[in-house]
């Protein structure tokens, strides 16, 4: 990612913006999966479906209906709406809300996740976004 963003360096405008998009996709969709992983958190159709207990979590799992926190979608949604908000301060807000409404969507309609979920996807998002920009910034590559 770090050598795309380099090479992007001579690009200028808003091309250059969206293309740097890839990397922090990227780098936040990692750093979703890792803590899936870790955590081992059962989603809430697991509890309903065998009548087990919320808080029986199994860590290093493969199976994905132990892969509920965090929330891969919010991660992803608020990592690209956090990035382009940052590079594109007009658009911000509006980008922010459709964050909003497709990471909830996860939680209120589809219910795979708890709110817990989403929430902490969103922050994961939001951080690898805010990090990746603050460097690249100091590198003046944004």
């Amino acid at each position: 990612g770090l050598i795309l963003a380099l090479w992007l360096r001579r690009w200028r405008g808003a091309p250059r913006m969206v293309l740097l998009a890839v990397p922090v996709f990227l780098a936040a969709g990692i750093c979703n999966i890792v803590l899936k992983f870790v955590s081992g958190r059962p989603r809430p159709k697991e509890i309903l479906m065998h009548g087990g207990d919320a808080w029986a979590w199994q860590p290093f799992s493969t199976d994905s209906l132990w892969w509920s926190f965090p929330s891969g979608h919010a991660c992803s949604t608020w990592a690209i709406a956090v990035w382009l908000g940052l590079c594109f301060p007009r658009w911000r807000y509006a980008l922010w809300g459709v964050a909003v409404v497709l990471s909830f969507s996860r939680f209120l309609a589809l219910t795979p996740h708890y709110l817990g979920d989403v929430v902490a996807g969103a922050g994961v998002g939001a951080a690898v976004a805010m990090v990746a920009h603050g460097v690249l910034r100091r590198r003046a590559v944004v």
